[in-house]
């Protein structure tokens, strides 16, 4: 079963929130793990999972039962439903989740995904000025905003060394169908390109096992290490991990997925020439 859930992170002041979508077979430490992550968290093992009955925890916390020994279906699901995940690193944020639908969907096989959301992200922390500039993948489609082109690169497939096609040299579509994909969201350049390749190869998304989607590029590298699935990333984005041995990037064949990489900044940003020199550097240290 799917579950719908919408998501607010209560007590400050901005208005931040995400609506997922999870299948209910789904451990609830993953779950909470999952959920903290989409919100750019850290320190995953500083959280409180709290229902009307019980509390739930990866840490031995007084009165808390262990996280890991349950799944989202256990906590019997219904619409209305609320729950409370108390993250607390810095500061105390509490996390409120309402169930809004339970449905079957076989089409859809992930585990966790994020329709849409709002505060935490890369344009808005530029829009609020809370960054003076960011480094986005693909073309830049927001145009509220300038930017400079960086770099370009190129996607491939990226696995664990213990996966059975690390020592090929190539990986088919044929073969990468077999695998747990994990891509992330459907707003990244990275994804566009990957489906628009699909797309112009007359294949489709809908014929691979994405058992997740998350768009921190740091989290699909550490699941990948711990394989539990491939991802289709920028090469570039896993170059220490290829030189420590920790990944393994192969190119799919007969497919050639070209990504540019950009310096994303607000229309009144006013050093430009602090842009050239990024660019220069860049490509002396490239």
């Amino acid at each position: 079963m799917k579950v719908l859930l919408n998501v607010v992170v209560e007590n400050i002041e901005n208005d931040i929130n995400r609506q997922i979508i999870v299948d209910d077979n789904l451990r609830l430490s993953n779950f909470c793990e999952m959920l903290i992550l989409s919100f750019n968290g850290e320190y995953l093992q500083f959280y409180e999972f709290l229902t009307d009955d019980n509390s739930y925890s990866p840490v031995n916390l007084k009165d808390s039962l262990p996280v890991d020994n349950i799944i989202l279906k256990d906590l019997k699901l219904k619409k209305g439903q609320e729950f409370d995940l108390e993250y607390n690193v810095d500061k105390l944020y509490i996390f409120n989740i309402t169930v809004d639908r339970i449905y079957d969907d076989e089409s859809d096989n992930s585990f966790f995904k994020v329709m849409s959301g709002k505060g935490f992200g890369i344009y808005d922390k530029l829009e609020s000025y809370e960054l003076d500039l960011a480094i986005i993948d693909g073309p830049l489609l927001d145009t509220r905003f300038s930017s400079m082109m960086l770099d370009t690169d190129y996607l491939v497939c990226v696995m664990s060394p213990s996966n059975p096609f690390a020592r090929n040299s190539v990986i088919s579509l044929t073969d990468l169908k077999k695998q747990k994909l994990i891509l992330r969201t459907v707003s990244s350049g990275t994804r566009t390109l990957f489906e628009s390749t699909l797309e112009s190869n007359n294949e489709s998304i809908s014929s691979f096992d994405v058992i997740l989607e998350v768009d921190n590029i740091a989290t699909i590298k550490d699941l990948i290490r711990k394989d539990m699935g491939v991802s289709i990333l920028p090469r570039s984005a896993c170059l220490d991990e290829l030189k420590k041995g920790k990944v393994v990037a192969l190119p799919i064949e007969n497919f050639s997925m070209v990504r540019e990489t950009r310096i994303v900044y607000n229309k009144d940003f006013s050093e430009k020439e602090f842009l050239n020199e990024i660019i220069k550097v860049y490509g002396e240290e490239a």
